[in-house]
């Protein structure tokens, strides 16, 4: 699948892949500038940096749960696609945002 700029993450996948990381709605920006964006904003979840690995877990399990289902599929695109755009911000000691360039919410 090719993904261009500005795709929106569905609302089911987002919620697909916050509860499988154990997060909530609280943890998602929906207008982050990262590093070298130029003013550009996209989607950002803020997560402790020891859970950065359980947020990359939920982006593969919501694709893997989406690809078992006959009308989500598509879904599973969308996970794999986030995990190749995803970057990261230090936000202080202890969290890091993870962003992604080009997609919004």
């Amino acid at each position: 699948m090719v993904v261009s700029l500005d795709e929106v993450i569905p609302a089911a996948v987002l919620a697909d892949l916050l509860d499988a990381a154990g997060l909530d709605e609280d943890a998602v920006t929906a207008d982050y500038s990262g590093r070298g964006m130029y003013g550009a904003v996209c989607v950002g979840i803020t997560v402790a940096d020891a859970q950065r690995g359980q947020l990359f877990y939920g982006i593969g399990y919501a694709a893997a749960v989406a690809e078992s289902s006959d009308e989500r599929w598509r879904d599973a695109d969308v996970c794999r696609a986030l995990l190749r755009a995803a970057c990261t911000d230090s936000m202080g000691l202890y969290d890091v945002i993870v962003y992604f360039p080009g997609w919004c919410r």
